[in-house]
């Protein structure tokens, strides 16, 4: 029985770490989400500026606009990159959370049938 005490606390200890460390990447996901609203919409509004100033599309524009374009662009799919990513360490961390918990709740049952088992063989 104390192996699985042990065990318990083991997975006790974990479970805490992990929600320590939760509000840290909650808050990092509400970061990458404002910054990856931000550069699309930066994104958008170049898009836009540079359909205005010219008449035929983005066919006739000028290299030098292209690239600034073009980095507009790897802007906002940089920022969704991370924000993709900061997802889904947090599903990560929330899983690993559920996993610890039901280990928890299988060492408790595990401990409860040793211990009738060990009262009924009394």
């Amino acid at each position: 029985m104390d192996t699985f005490e042990t065990m318990r606390e083991e997975a006790e200890v974990a479970l805490q770490d992990l929600l320590a460390a939760r509000p840290a990447l909650v808050a990092a996901v509400d970061a990458a989400t404002r910054q990856a609203f931000d550069a699309a919409t930066q994104f958008e509004n170049f898009c836009l500026r540079v359909a205005r100033g010219t008449r035929h599309g983005t066919d006739k524009i000028t290299p030098a606009v292209a690239r600034l374009l073009d980095q507009a662009r790897r802007a906002r799919d940089a920022a969704a990159g991370e924000l993709t990513r900061a997802k889904r360490l947090l599903q990560n961390q929330d899983w690993q959370i559920a996993l610890r918990r039901d280990e928890i709740r299988q060492l408790e049952l595990v401990a409860q049938s040793a211990r009738r088992g060990a009262g009924s063989a009394l």
